[in-house]
């Protein structure tokens, strides 16, 4: 199978956790969202309402973008897996917030694959 441009900058082709993963947070970015979070739309599926851009046009009728995720058969632990690689690949970023149930670890996008 071919690899995408991320899969070549990132020097691992990725597999199929992993490339729905990168797709979906590239679809949101800038949006971050925690494995557990990622877990429960990869297992279940559903449609998240992508961030709006900042465009030059003035198109005002625009709806927002709605991301659908297809279920897949995935565990907890396989998208934990996959979230880490990607972060070594420097595809993903990952920072530690402090909520009100304790310090979670949040991944999106890297700066460094924007393009």
């Amino acid at each position: 199978m071919p690899i995408s441009d991320d899969e070549w900058d990132s020097g691992k082709q990725w597999d199929d956790i992993e490339r729905a993963v990168a797709e979906f947070l590239d679809a949101v970015e800038p949006r971050a969202y925690a494995v557990p979070e990622l877990h429960d739309l990869l297992a279940d599926g559903g449609t998240v309402t992508a961030p709006e851009t900042d465009t030059w046009c003035d198109e005002e009728d625009d709806e927002p973008e709605r991301i659908d995720v297809a279920p897949m058969d995935v565990t907890a632990r396989e998208v934990h897996t996959a979230v880490l690689d990607l972060r070594d690949a420097d595809y993903l970023s990952s920072k530690r917030i402090e909520t009100d149930d304790g310090v979670v670890t949040y991944y999106r996008r890297s700066d460094s694959f924007l393009g």
